[in-house]
């Protein structure tokens, strides 16, 4: 005896809609939890590791020294920057424009082996490198060595 099942008109179009959703839910619920954020004017960061230390790379063309400011408090690193617009230039002659000035801002959730405290920041050709040293555990990565005395 055939079996009648109940025609649902729009799970095909929830199933699309999931499968499509799927790869960018890990990156909602980073910006959702405050992982990472960027407000205002958009600049690029590169995030990683190297040698046991935590590195951030800001790219901040045409950004002056004196106008950055680098702040962590409660684990949330942020970098504050401000870019002032070179010239007046009427909106209807721009081609393409992406190079825009103003405030801008980025916030990092840091990872809580990391020593924010011994912080290096070095401003070289308009790139912005905060360098962060590891706290070092216990039964993780390479073995210590223990000199007695």
């Amino acid at each position: 005896m055939a079996e009648i099942t109940r025609f649902h008109p729009f799970e095909e179009m929830r199933t699309l809609a999931n499968m499509l959703n799927r790869p960018l839910m890990p990156l909602m619920r980073s910006m959702a939890s405050g992982e990472w954020s960027f407000e205002g004017n958009y600049f690029p960061m590169d995030v990683f590791d190297k040698n046991g230390k935590f590195i951030v790379k800001a790219a901040l063309p045409g950004v002056h020294k004196a106008d950055i400011d680098v702040t962590v408090e409660d684990g949330v690193l942020r970098i504050n920057a401000k870019r002032d617009e070179e010239e007046e230039v009427r909106n209807e002659d721009y081609y393409l424009h992406e190079y825009k000035g103003g405030a801008m801002s980025r916030t990092l959730r840091l990872p809580e082996d990391v020593k924010a405290n011994k912080i290096e920041a070095v401003w070289e050709e308009g790139v912005l490198t905060l360098t962060m040293p590891r706290i070092i555990k216990a039964g993780k990565g390479a073995p210590i060595k223990v000199a007695i005395r």
